[in-house]
């Protein structure tokens, strides 16, 4: 069985209309409630909707979020080459926990030195100090010895290349005989950075194990 649609022109239409007004009721009610129906959903198609207005309003967060981004980014650099700057000293600093108990073995070390360069090491002070803060002390302690030109600067050299950083605070060096000198007497104070912060410890400590 073969289905045949006859094509109805809008003229037909409207005369069947007013003919049978049976069907021109429905369908007046069927326009009736799809207007209804279009006006209850105009502010759900507005929430969906995306205008002009919308579009620059969230460039403009986006503009907002990727400045922030930058700033945070350039914060973080500052801090991280702070950090590197600082654990790349960290040879530098007397880590008690790395290096041993300062008071006594600061006096091995000093003890080694004048061994390693044949001085004669009279006298050595006791270690003075003094809190800087948040667990960072300064340490400082006198030291007068003696021995021939060439063993005082061997010796000096060691003490200046120390691991950890040993600082001269004053160093007076003076010959035992003007006119003919033998020895040199060398008297002054040395300096060092000892750090105890647990923060710093493990910032320090972790770089050593890279």
């Amino acid at each position: 069985m073969k289905l045949e649609f006859k094509k109805i022109s809008l003229k037909e239409i409207k005369s069947l209309l007013l003919k049978n007004k049976k069907y021109s009721i429905i369908i007046f009610i069927i326009l009736i409630m799809a207007i209804v129906v279009i006006i209850q959903n105009v502010d759900f198609l507005d929430s969906i909707a995306v205008g002009n207005d919308d579009i620059m309003i969230e460039t403009q967060k986006i503009k907002r979020l990727q400045k922030k981004i930058k700033i945070e980014n350039e914060s973080l650099k500052v801090l991280n080459n702070n950090k590197n700057l600082l654990t790349s000293k960290s040879n530098e600093y007397w880590l008690p926990v790395r290096d041993g108990q300062v008071q006594s073995n600061i006096q091995k070390k000093i003890d080694s030195f004048s061994l390693k360069a044949n001085v004669e090491l009279k006298s050595m002070g006791t270690l003075r100090i003094t809190s800087l803060g948040n667990d960072i002390s300064n340490c400082e302690f006198d030291i007068s010895c003696s021995g021939e030109m060439e063993s005082i600067i061997n010796f000096i050299y060691d003490i200046s290349n120390a691991s950890p950083k040993l600082y001269w605070g004053r160093c007076l060096l003076r010959p035992d005989n003007i006119r003919n000198p033998k020895k040199i007497h060398l008297t002054g104070s040395l300096k060092f950075i000892s750090i105890e912060n647990e923060f710093l410890l493990n910032l320090l400590l972790e770089q050593n194990k890279k």
